[in-house]
Parts: C-alpha cells; sequence; structure tokens
C-alpha cells in the first residue's frame, strides 16, 4: 500500500503538543513531493495554526481520507478516534502524551 496522505489527530490538551507539532511539521519537509499531511487540531486556541507542510483539516475529512493516522495525545484519543471510523480503516500510530500508554505506547521523541 503506498502511503499517500498521513493524517494527524491531536489532543490539544496536552502538555508540549504545540512543539511537538512544531518538530513534526519540520520533519515532515523531507516528504513534501510524496506524501500530503493533514492536521486536526480540534480548532484549539492553544495551537498555533501556521504551520509550513500541514494541511489544517477536519477529524473527519482526515478519517475519510489517510492511508496512515498517527494520533498525538493518550489511549483515550486513540479510542475515540477508532470508533468514529466507518468503513475506512487506516493503518494508525498512537504517540502517547499521556500517562498509561497502552495503546499508545509510542514516545513523542521516537
Amino acid at each position: 500500500m503506498d502511503i499517500k496522505i498521513i493524517g494527524i489527530i491531536v489532543n490539544p490538551r496536552k502538555d508540549n503538543v504545540l512543539r511537538l507539532i512544531q518538530n513534526l511539521d519540520k520533519w515532515t519537509l523531507q516528504y513534501t513531493n510524496k506524501i500530503s499531511f493533514y492536521l486536526c487540531t480540534n480548532d484549539s486556541p492553544y495551537i498555533n495554526s501556521t504551520f509550513n507542510n500541514f494541511k489544517i483539516s477536519t477529524e473527519s475529512e482526515i478519517l475519510a481520507q489517510a492511508d496512515v493516522i498517527v494520533t498525538l495525545g493518550g489511549d483515550g484519543t486513540i479510542l475515540r478516534t477508532v470508533a468514529k471510523l466507518k468503513d475506512n480503516a487506516p493503518r494508525f500510530l498512537g504517540v502517547n502524551l499521556g500517562g498509561l500508554g497502552f495503546l499508545a505506547d509510542t514516545p513523542p521523541e521516537r
């Protein structure tokens, strides 16, 4: 499966999430000619919406189009996202910004 669209869904209430998004935005620059990156911040007033390579999108658009979904939050962010999926079953990566990290077990530095 070719990856053409990566959607990032954020729990905006997590500490340091803006810094992580800014770092991801820099990282994505090396893939701009191959992959489109969509970001859903859930309209958070705490997250700056000016990024170099992210297209700001709604959660429903990301869930309908993305080949891969990355959640930035915790287990609850993954569960809320998966519950909204319809027929599409994209690949998932859960980045743990929470406490337990049973489902979202990838640390932000990775």
